[in-house]
């Protein structure tokens, strides 16, 4: 009842302090409340308990995704996007939103060329897309950096999930 109302600290507590719950049996209470509250450095320096019970063996895939998993950088993505529009989006993994935004920006910054070229510096059509290809340019820059909040917050949830899904399916004898 400590897991499924997320009562961590409590479950701790009762997992150290019990008389009838045996070892394995407070090591998965314990790294399933570590996993669950998204504690997983705790749950990581728990493996090597953890391959000594085969009954707790779905467990290691989970950590083993857990600690190959890498997390995108905002402003890395925002830095590539600064240099080539879009390309912050394809580094999260959002190749379809950075292939539009580079052909967006680029469509409006050659529209701008073309209107300048035609009639000179006050060319509106020129402006107009200027300030067009800018205006994309900079929401591409904040929407780079939100693509790798987004990918880091879909790849937590992921792990919660898969987490949810294997305590819901493993019995503690």
């Amino acid at each position: 009842m400590c897991i499924r109302d997320r009562h961590y600290n409590e479950l701790e507590r009762l997992t150290n302090h019990s008389q009838s719950i045996d070892r394995y049996q407070s090591l998965y209470l314990k790294v399933s409340a570590d996993l669950l509250s998204g504690n997983w450095n705790d749950a990581l320096q728990k493996r090597t308990e953890l391959s000594e019970n085969p009954v707790l063996a779905p467990i290691m895939p989970l950590l083993d995704d857990i600690k190959q998993t890498r997390y995108k950088s905002p402003a890395i993505g925002m830095c590539l996007s600064a240099i080539v529009p879009g390309l912050g989006k394809a580094y999260s993994g959002y190749w379809e939103e950075g292939l539009v935004s580079l052909l967006t920006v680029s469509l409006f910054a050659w529209q701008s060329c073309r209107g300048f070229k035609r009639n000179g510096t006050s060319s509106i059509y020129g402006w107009t897309y200027a300030t067009l290809s800018a205006s994309f340019y900079i929401g591409n820059l904040y929407g780079s950096f939100k693509s790798a909040k987004r990918k880091n917050y879909m790849t937590k949830q992921k792990i919660l999930t898969d987490a949810k899904y294997i305590f819901s399916n493993i019995y503690c004898y």
